[in-house]
């Protein structure tokens, strides 16, 4: 996908008992005090396999969810498990 970090959480917050939608900007689902990318603040390109957030089980769980997520780039929403498949991918 043109232009999207590797990371399914990156533009995202949290809203409703996890699920997440898209924000414009580089909010991060995983940091939840809605904040901006770790990985950016540190002048580094995104990317869940190298970022520095505790997130292990967290990420295999989400990995393998059905749940919806919003982006952008789906607004009638796809399956988590999909979402990270595709970002991880690019």
């Amino acid at each position: 996908m043109e232009n999207r970090p590797r990371c399914p959480f990156y533009g995202f917050r949290w809203i409703k008992q996890g699920f997440i939608q898209a924000e414009k900007g580089n909010n991060c689902a995983v940091y939840c005090l809605e904040g901006a990318c770790v990985m950016e603040r540190k002048g580094e390109v995104p990317n869940m396999e190298t970022c520095c957030l505790p997130t292990g089980e967290f990420i295999e769980q989400f990995s393998r969810s059905t749940r919806k997520v919003f982006p952008l780039e789906f607004p009638q929403g796809i399956t988590a498990k999909k979402w990270t498949q595709m970002v991880m991918q690019a």
